[in-house]
């Protein structure tokens, strides 16, 4: 199938982002679209989109498997809404663990579960939402062992295969972390930078960084009280194999504020917050996955998640399993001179930033 069709149908791939980001993720609501233009583009095809990103800390996994396809009368996306039409009826899905990405030492089945009685309920998307079924994994994760995901659709016979993979080591994301206590957005000279690095954590290949501000909106007639954030991202590289660094500039970070909190409301005045300051390191599959895309402004989860890469084995089979770890530090302080220009620059006067919050 041509990479054109493939990017217009899975621009859909989707399963629920890891815990912490939640921030996001996620990280994050999650910014994946479709072309409102697609239509028939083959005979009818029946597809599969795998997708699951796996973090060692999480104690349950979730992992999707849908089904997309398209003929001569229906829209793909259209179908995928159905829940007939998005969803197989009689898998068996198997998680393979490998001390060296060939022999088995372990298989584990996986459940089939509907995430909003999870607790995750999806947001309105281009598959179906209710029920919202993917395959949960209750394992602990081993950054030493290869892992690989086996399908088997009881009913046609089909088996479908991702190649082995290795988990990033969580416990490893944050060691050796080097990074200014103090962030600083008084420079704007577009010289100075904001640094981050760290040891490289087992298995990981890329690399993001994301910084929270935190601000509080005070309503100066009622007393009431509004804590607030704003979260950007920086980096975008491919780790070392022994350490990683990546940065931001100063101005970069200035502007970020600047273009993205709301002009203050009347009668509101505004508290500057400390920071907090992320990194997201992840598997050689993200890694592959970022050189074919131009999605770079989140953290990649597997919701975000369009196939024009895979690392699935099957024909007529898409997405990929992967691996990463996300960590968060609150403890940077964003200076005096830095809360001073935010305070009288013209850009950032109609945020209305008179001072700090105890917070």
């Amino acid at each position: 199938m041509p990479k054109t069709y493939v990017k217009l149908i899975f621009t859909i791939a989707n399963t629920y982002p890891m815990r912490i980001i939640l921030f996001m993720v996620l990280l994050l609501a999650f910014c994946c679209g479709c072309s409102e233009d697609f239509k028939t583009v083959a005979p009818y095809r029946d597809i599969t989109v795998v997708t699951g990103v796996l973090r060692m800390e999480d104690t349950a996994h979730y992992i999707a498997v849908r089904r997309a396809f398209s003929n001569e009368e229906q829209d793909a996306l259209l179908s995928a809404k159905i829940p007939d039409s998005a969803l197989y009826r009689n898998l068996t899905v198997t998680f393979i663990e490998s001390a060296d990405g060939k022999s088995i030492t372990s298989q584990t089945p996986l459940q089939l579960v509907d995430l909003n009685t999870e607790g995750y309920p999806k947001e309105e998307g281009v598959f179906v939402a209710m029920p919202n079924y993917v395959y949960k994994l209750k394992l602990q994760l081993n950054p030493e062992s290869y892992y690989r995901l086996v399908i088997v659709n009881n009913e046609t016979g089909r088996r479908d295969s991702s190649k082995p993979i290795r988990i990033v080591d969580g416990k490893d994301a944050t060691r050796k972390l080097r990074s200014y206590d103090h962030i600083y957005f008084s420079d704007s000279t577009g010289i100075g930078r904001y640094f981050l690095g760290a040891a490289t954590p087992s298995n990981g290949y890329f690399v993001k960084g994301g910084i929270k501000i935190h601000y509080t909106d005070s309503n100066i007639n009622t007393g009431e009280k509004d804590k607030r954030s704003l979260m950007f991202y920086f980096g975008d590289t491919l780790a070392g194999k022994n350490y990683f660094s990546i940065s931001i500039a100063q101005e970069a970070i200035f502007n970020n504020i600047a273009g993205n909190i709301p002009a203050a409301p009347e009668g509101v005045v505004r508290l500057l917050g400390k920071a907090e300051v992320w990194h997201y390191v992840a598997s050689k599959e993200v890694a592959d996955y970022w050189q074919h895309t131009e999605n770079r402004d989140q953290f990649i989860r597997a919701d975000m998640i369009q196939p024009m890469y895979g690392n699935m084995l099957t024909n007529d089979t898409y997405g990929i399993l992967a691996s990463a770890t996300c960590s968060g530090h609150d403890s940077s302080y964003i200076n005096d001179k830095s809360l001073i220009r935010l305070i009288n620059d013209p850009l950032t006067k109609k945020l209305n930033f008179i001072g700090r919050s105890n917070d």
